[in-house]
């Protein structure tokens, strides 16, 4: 008799997009090496991204080209799409009124002014620009039941101290199975499948506390997802990937002699991130780090084609081991 012959699965690919700022760029790179390596297994089919990792995934899940998110990295800036100026200095003062001014004060302001103090923002800053942005290059109207690749979007409810995850209707399904038998997180998860828009999610996702206002959504108050989760290797795998790439920018600068008292705040963060990072890490199966990225600022946008270099350069060097991890994947006896 003849033993019935098994149909070998090609193993799904999931990719963990890591928050970082400007050095988002780096996503690029990788998605670059990964697409021309000519091989459609390796490319991601499930994507999860925290901060600007959420940007970078939003925009790959919704079927823009490479090509394409590489154009329109080129003309986004901090001042013209990001950051709202028309808000910015009005948002300012509305914090600086509660948090540095007498109330007597902060009245004043409102009474002849006209600005008024509104404790819901916790940020300086608007980035409605950023929703805007990601808008304009994703339909509105889209959700995360369309698009073509699975996305969770990570953020930060910063009052109920959750972890939230924004997905599609079906995927919200998976991930809370997941997470109900294997996370050990010392954090309660949230799962959001019907977030007002894709765009609103990123924004939250990537809301830096005190620099950005919160995001509400659904009596949420959000802000930067990297807070509890820098790296999403997690979700990457509670979506059903059976191999994870975790793509991690590092976090804030390390000074190694700090002169100010701010810099030795600056330097436990980045000690308290690490470990975080690392923790995600150990879950990959396949690691992108970029070798002193610490270094490199996180506001500046100039960076951008030297990060795409650095992340093309880093995925290139992981992707023997990645076909590895399929080719076995494929030949192993289910």
């Amino acid at each position: 008799m003849n033993k019935e012959v098994k149909k070998k699965r090609t193993p799904s690919i999931g990719i963990a997009f890591g928050g970082g700022a400007a050095r988002g760029f780096v996503h690029i790179g990788v998605l670059e090496a990964l697409s021309d390596a000519g091989d459609e297994r390796l490319m991601p089919q499930l994507i999860a991204g925290t901060s600007t990792g959420s940007i970078m995934g939003a925009l790959y899940a919704s079927g823009l080209s490479i090509e394409a998110i590489k154009t329109a990295s080129e003309k986004i800036g901090w001042s013209r799409e990001v950051i709202d100026i028309s808000q910015s200095i009005k948002d300012g003062l509305h914090n600086l009124a509660g948090l540095l001014m007498p109330g007597s004060l902060e009245n004043w302001l409102k009474e002849k002014i006209g600005i008024e103090f509104d404790q819901n923002r916790l940020g300086f800053l608007s980035s409605k620009g950023l929703e805007n942005w990601v808008n304009r290059l994703i339909h509105p109207k889209k959700s995360f039941d369309d698009l073509g690749k699975k996305l969770a979007i990570v953020a930060t409810e910063i009052e109920k101290k959750e972890r939230v995850i924004f997905t599609s209707s079906d995927m919200s399904k998976t991930i809370d199975h997941y997470i109900s038998i294997n996370s050990n997180r010392f954090i309660k998860t949230r799962i959001v499948d019907s977030c007002s828009s894709i765009a609103t999610a990123v924004r939250a996702s990537s809301a830096i506390p005190v620099m950005f206002e919160t995001v509400i959504e659904k009596d949420l108050r959000l802000v930067d997802g990297g807070i509890v989760d820098q790296v999403p290797v997690e979700i990457a795998k509670a979506m059903g990937a059976d191999i994870v790439i975790g793509v991690s920018l590092g976090f804030v600068q390390f000074f190694e002699k700090p002169k100010h008292p701010h810099q030795s705040l600056m330097n436990l963060m980045e000690l308290m991130g690490r470990e975080g990072i690392a923790r995600s890490l150990s879950m990959a199966d396949i690691v992108v780090e970029i070798p002193g990225i610490e270094k490199t600022s996180l506001m500046d946008m100039g960076q951008r084609d030297i990060l795409i270099a650095h992340g093309k350069a880093a995925m290139k060097a992981q992707l023997k081991e990645l076909m590895r991890k399929v080719e076995n994947f494929e030949l192993r006896d289910d």
